[in-house]
């Protein structure tokens, strides 16, 4: 039986669901259930044959305040009942001593937040170790100052991990105090779904705020570190700060003004605004900021490639055009319908490749052979374009998208390989803003007529109809 907080009592198993009695006094708890008993107290902390004390870790040193490491609680993970988990020694020192770092690192780089997260954050449930430069983490509305967190390899990436869900805590209590969007009018309408850079699937209003809000802290933490971080830390620093800073100032666009947006939801982000419209000028080495606007274009693409599919009419009036040999008509980019793809998964992989280029130029990350052991969702393209071979990336994505049967997401590809590419530059503009039209196209073309058009000629051609920024604007 869990004791959140305090910890766990070992009491004798029961055939039936039977009524567990606590009762106790200032000194002491005794925990009754069936024919066991188990008395606590008054050393709470001490391990006892039937008694198992929740684990604190200090958060730095002194008094600065701890954090419950929760290991017995079943509804420590949200979602429903989780068997507990007891952890080793060696990884319970192994987390106390990460904490400890990732401290003094928001101390250094965040002062300002870390009275209320010393207050606030209340217990940290250790998942499995994930791969690299992909930590899980969660939290949940309903149970405030808890966090679900797998341990990630470097102190300063726990440290922007606890800013996050620490952001969530935060909006979390505030909306139990006072929406922040308003209901769907009816209740047979579908929630408004929009693009968030931190996310493979289509999210709503409701969930969007919570990325931009939690996502902005993020950004603030990266942009104070990377001045302080030492210079084998420092690109990567950068890299972040550009990623989410532009993450955050794209989706802001896309839902201020919002008409379900409450008075205190429009307050909200407009301070939100304000914050992050004064990072636009902050400079950014040259070669972190490529990285990160290709990593941020590469995602976008590939979400439009995935969840909107074009108007059928549409779509095939370019393609009676394309076997005429006419000009491509007027597309109308907003005659796309959004239709969520289950199938959307590690649409992070060029930012996740990024940051391995960052930290391990000569890494085994660069063996196509081994890669998807790395990187869940990398395949050879990603590799040779994260590598900055984009002619080898062409040859093999005109390829696959000629002769074969293409994965969802080859199109946004292969607008990153026509990247460097004066001569492809309608292309590529055209496939890095609208990849979902190429693909449904060529699909047309290939299922009703039996046609295979060349991409690249086949993405130009469409591109004329447009005239866009690129090729990562």
């Amino acid at each position: 039986m869990s004791l959140p907080g305090l910890g766990c009592a070992a009491l004798p198993a029961q055939e039936h669901w039977t009524t567990a009695r606590v009762a106790g006094d200032r000194w002491s708890v005794r925990i009754t259930c069936g024919g066991g008993e188990v008395v606590v107290g008054p050393d709470w902390e001490q391990q006892a044959p039937d008694w198992r004390p929740t684990r604190r870790m200090t958060l730095g040193l002194g008094a600065a305040g701890s954090v419950a490491l929760e290991e017995h609680d079943p509804y420590r993970t949200f979602s429903g009942p989780t068997t507990p988990r007891v952890l080793p020694e060696a990884e319970a020192r192994s987390w106390q001593s990460s904490l400890a770092e990732a401290w003094t690192v928001l101390l250094r780089d965040a002062p300002a937040h870390t009275d209320a997260m010393r207050q606030g954050l209340l217990s940290i449930t250790p998942m499995p170790r994930g791969e690299r430069f992909r930590p899980y983490s969660s939290s949940s509305a309903e149970a405030f100052g808890g966090i679900n967190a797998s341990l990630p390899e470097e102190s300063s990436e726990l440290a922007a991990t606890l800013v996050h869900e620490f952001q969530h805590v935060k909006l979390g209590a505030l909306t139990h105090l006072s929406p922040l969007v308003r209901r769907v009018g009816k209740s047979h309408e579908q929630p408004e779904l929009f693009h968030a850079p931190w996310r493979d699937d289509p999210r709503p209003l409701e969930g969007v705020l919570q990325g931009i809000y939690a996502f902005l802290g993020v950004a603030r933490f990266w942009r104070v570190n990377r001045r302080a971080a030492d210079a084998a830390q420092a690109p990567l620093a950068h890299f972040e700060f550009a990623l989410w800073r532009q993450a955050v100032w794209s989706t802001l666009g896309s839902v201020r003004g919002h008409e379900r947006l409450t008075p205190l939801g429009h307050r909200l982000l407009e301070s939100l605004v304000q914050s992050c419209a004064g990072w636009l000028g902050d400079d950014v080495p040259d070669a972190e900021l490529r990285l990160a606007r290709e990593a941020a274009a590469s995602h976008r693409a590939r979400w439009r490639e995935h969840h909107l599919r074009p108007s059928p009419d549409l779509v095939d009036e370019a393609v009676r055009a394309w076997r005429r040999g006419e000009a491509c008509p007027p597309l109308a980019h907003a005659a796309s319908s959004l239709v969520p793809d289950g199938d959307a998964c590690f649409l992070d992989t060029t930012a996740v490749l990024a940051r391995h280029r960052l930290t391990d130029p000569d890494g085994s990350w660069q063996d196509p052979a081994a890669v998807g052991d790395r990187v869940q969702g990398a395949g050879p393209v990603d590799i040779l374009l994260a590598r900055g071979e984009r002619t080898a990336a062409r040859r093999e994505l005109a390829d696959q998208l000629l002769y074969g049967y293409p994965e969802v997401g080859s199109w946004a590809a292969l607008g990153r390989a026509l990247a460097d590419s004066p001569e492809h530059r309608t292309a590529c503009r055209f496939l890095m803003r609208s990849p979902e039209w190429a693909r449904a196209v060529r699909e047309t073309l290939h299922e009703e007529h039996g046609q295979r058009p060349d991409p690249v000629t086949l993405a130009a051609w469409l591109g004329l109809a447009t005239s866009r920024p690129g090729p990562f604007g």
